[in-house]
């Protein structure tokens, strides 16, 4: 089985300030390195200096830095406008000026240029994520969204965090208190932590996304309750029939296996009476019991049929799947702890 292929993360306002560099970017790294490429010396003086001159502090020497500030202060400017010089360099370059091994800027430098007609839309993208309060991104254009299924409680206070995506439906379940959920497309998945009555303002929000070439409008308008937690609960609805087909077929099932189930538990206490003499007449009486409940499987087994049509996004598998996990749930739910 092939691995799946890691993300690759990246600042939000460092690839912001690339979009508008983008020209200069390669000429500029190029120069840098030069600059900070220091043997057996890290580069932090050098990359302090940089920033204090690009900020208009007084600097005593760094000639080399001050020239290369002159040479290239569009660019660093623009930089500083957006995140700092300081910050682009020690995120992407060691301390000896070379670009880190693990992706970073210099993929999305490559990835952006060769969508260079699209650099409007990207940063249309790049400036809504940062609106809405990501400081980072992870990358995978490999990642296909749909092939996931979520869920959440409906009481927003028993998540511990929430995934949001794009084009997201129902899936029918069993359970009233937790809603499962999939995207039918989305090019992007926003994780947020709860906390009190809203989303967390302090936990890092995640967002991964395998394109930088969708509509920035296709994100939620917030990383609030309101946006993303309250729009998933009412997806439910819209599936409250199948919902309530599952849940009908699952309690029947169930209720007619737990009928068996006494049955047999009835039929060895009376095969184990001894000098009864109406014993044959409870045997006869149970023969009749299991007619009955031979009947009420066969409709038990239709009406699961009927849930189960071809056109119907219910599947037997579904709904055995639903009846394994109430019966885990009961079992758990009668073992006593204390």
């Amino acid at each position: 089985m092939e691995k799946e292929k890691a993300p690759i993360s990246a600042h939000v306002n460092h690839l912001i300030a690339l979009c508008h560099i983008l020209n200069d970017y390669d000429e500029f790294t190029k120069n840098l390195t030069r600059l900070i490429k220091v043997k057996h010396k890290n580069n932090t003086d050098i990359v302090y200096n940089l920033y204090k001159i690009s900020k208009g502090q007084v600097v005593i020497g760094s000639k080399k830095v001050k020239k290369f500030y002159q040479n290239n202060k569009s660019v660093i400017d623009t930089i500083n406008k957006f995140s700092s010089i300081s910050e682009f360099i020690t995120h992407n370059y060691d301390w000896h000026g070379n670009l880190r091994e693990e992706p970073g800027v210099d993929f999305f430098y490559k990835y952006i240029t060769s969508h260079q007609k699209d650099l409007e839309r990207i940063l249309s993208l790049l400036e809504q994520i940062n609106k809405l309060g990501f400081d980072r991104l992870e990358f995978n254009e490999e990642l296909d969204f749909t092939n996931n299924e979520y869920q959440i409680y409906t009481r927003f206070n028993d998540n511990f965090r929430i995934s949001y995506l794009d084009n997201m439906e129902a899936v029918p379940n069993y359970r009233s208190d937790v809603v499962e959920y999939k995207t039918t497309g989305s090019n992007y998945e926003i994780v947020a932590h709860v906390s009190f009555s809203d989303l967390s303002k302090y936990d890092e929000k995640e967002i991964i996304v395998n394109s930088l070439l969708f509509d920035y409008k296709r994100l939620p308008e917030d990383i609030t309750k309101e946006f993303t937690f309250d729009r998933i609960v009412s997806l439910k609805k819209e599936q409250q029939e199948d919902c309530d087909s599952i849940r009908n077929s699952v309690d029947l099932s169930i209720g007619v296996d737990d009928l068996y189930s006494q049955f047999g538990t009835t039929s060895r206490i009376i095969e184990r009476l001894k000098n009864v003499e109406s014993k044959e007449q409870l045997r006869e009486i149970l023969l009749g019991i299991k007619s009955y409940l031979d009947q009420l499987k066969s409709i038990s087994s239709k009406y699961d049929d009927s849930v189960a049509q071809n056109d119907s996004p219910i599947t037997r598998e579904k709904l055995q799947e639903e009846k394994r996990l109430y019966l885990k749930r009961r079992y758990w739910a009668s073992i006593d702890i204390d």
